[in-house]
């Protein structure tokens, strides 16, 4: 099971930057080295999975003294609430609450897996405005969803035959390519 990357970057992003926030450090993400620091603790989500906790030390051991201590709760935060990382205690990093494996992306570009799941929000909110009432009657529900279970088979059927295509939308596609192309020139540089 894999958490998706728009969990990953909107709320895991979305609670980085309130904690960022709750913290009074709105205006040092601000400067551009800041900020940078910052989406490379998103990225990790793009170093695989094993790497992921090697990455993390070697990015703190990277720190000056000056970011380190402006940092020190944020980076509590995200190491220590046992959320992201899992806390170091008694020189053995405990579970975090939500695995590495998880929330991390590596292997889904490597295997040209969507990293969000906003196909299925799409799937869902289409469906509800099919349903035109907010709590349906149990017969209603099952007739939407038969009517929706013979539309899914007679698009797979389609598919199959090749006479129906999807594309992304150009923006989705652009970043997929750019995705896939980082995604590539890492794995070329650790087999090298």
């Amino acid at each position: 099971m894999s958490v998706c990357w728009s969990i990953l970057v909107t709320s895991r992003g979305q609670c980085l930057w309130r904690n960022l926030q709750s913290l009074g450090l709105q205006d040092w993400y601000l400067e551009p080295e800041n900020s940078l620091l910052i989406k490379t603790i998103q990225a990790l989500a793009f170093v695989p999975p094993d790497d992921v906790i090697e990455a993390f030390q070697q990015l703190m051991d990277s720190l000056d003294a000056d970011t380190d201590e402006t940092l020190s709760d944020f980076l509590a935060y995200f190491e220590s609430t046992c959320t992201w990382l899992g806390i170091v205690q008694r020189g053995r990093r405990r579970r975090p609450k939500f695995d590495v494996a998880m929330w991390n992306v590596y292997n889904r570009v490597g295997d040209n897996l969507p990293r969000t799941n906003n196909s299925v929000e799409g799937w869902h909110r289409a469906f509800d405005k099919r349903m035109s009432v907010t709590h349906p009657t149990l017969g209603r529900l099952v007739s939407k969803l038969r009517k929706e279970q013979a539309s899914t088979e007679l698009m797979n059927e389609q598919l199959a035959m090749g006479n129906l295509e999807t594309f992304p939308q150009t923006t989705h596609r652009a970043k997929e390519d750019e995705i896939t192309f980082w995604h590539n020139l890492l794995m070329l540089v650790t087999l090298n």
